[in-house]
Parts: structure tokens; sequence; C-alpha cells
């Protein structure tokens, strides 16, 4: 969050598109609440959405909370596998595994700090995996956002760069 909010004021940033996948959703809504000033849209991919106070834990179904709790080792998330999040093309799983780190299991509870000024920001929902089991649609519901459905698993910028580039930069000329 540091690092995000520190780019934007260091570089001047105005007019702002932020982009959330996943987790980084609550990332992207929490800088947006704090500098609402500086972000013009936010466009949230599979993302997670809480309200002021909730973690990813409130959020997420109890299949995946278990998960976490058994997988966490050291007070470190181990990432998903590739293929967990539909990405199966040998380059797209070798070049993705290349990439994929370890999350501190703190950041999955510690909860969202939003004043409700984010809630002023114009917001899309990508949704990558709608028929599936985590509540992404749910929480674009919830959140009355624009939803754009794109049904090419979670990690959409690996297995269809392309279509959700151009989602993109429909919210980079709409801005």
């Amino acid at each position: 969050m540091d690092d995000l909010l520190g780019l934007l004021r260091y570089e001047d940033l105005r007019d702002v598109v932020l982009v959330g996948h996943s987790y980084a959703g609550l990332v992207v809504r929490e800088a947006g609440d704090r500098i609402p000033e500086r972000v013009s849209r936010i466009t949230m991919v599979d993302a997670w959405a809480g309200r002021d106070g909730e973690s990813l834990d409130d959020l997420a179904p109890g299949f995946f909370r278990g998960w976490i709790e058994s997988a966490t080792v050291d007070g470190l998330i181990p990432p998903s596998s590739a293929a967990s999040v539909d990405v199966t093309e040998p380059d797209q799983v070798a070049w993705l595994e290349s990439k994929l780190t370890s999350q501190p299991r703190r950041t999955f509870s510690e909860p969202t700090r939003l004043s409700g000024a984010v809630d002023a920001i114009s917001c899309r929902a990508v949704l990558c995996t709608p028929g599936g089991p985590m509540p992404f649609p749910q929480l674009a519901e919830r959140s009355d956002w624009a939803v754009t459905v794109l049904d090419v698993g979670h990690d959409a910028m690996v297995t269809a760069p392309g279509a959700l580039t151009d989602i993109l930069l429909q919210d980079v000329y709409a801005s």
C-alpha cells in the first residue's frame, strides 16, 4: 500500500486507472480511498473487495480459509499452483510459476480501512471465473459496479492478455 501511494505522490500521477487482480483488489480500493483526487477509475480483475473493516478472511468462502490455514507455514501462504488458476499451457505455467512468491498470512487477516471516498470512483469488475467458487460476482454486485465477463480463468493476464488489455484500454479511454 505504501509503495503504491508513494509512487502516485512522488511521480505526481493524476487521472490514474488502478487495476487490482485477486488480493490486490483490496489494495487498490484502499489506495483509491486514501487519495481519490489522483484516481479516475478502478478496474477489479477477479478481485476481492471488502467494505470498511472487512478482511480477505471475512470475504473468503470456508474451503479457501481452510486451505489458507492448512497451507500456511511460518506465517507465509505458499503460492497456488498454476493449474489451480486455470493456467495449463506449459510455457505459461513455466513463466507464471517462476514469478510466484509466498504471501504473508497477516495480509489476509488485516481489515480494509475505507472512509467511503473510494465509492465515488468509477469502478468496473472483470469476472474471469464467473461460475467458480469464489464470491467475485457477489462482491461486484453488492458494490453496484459495471461488470464485464471474461470467462478465461483467474489469471486472465496470462491466459488471455489481449482480451484483458482491450478491456483495460476501454477503462483508460473512459477516464
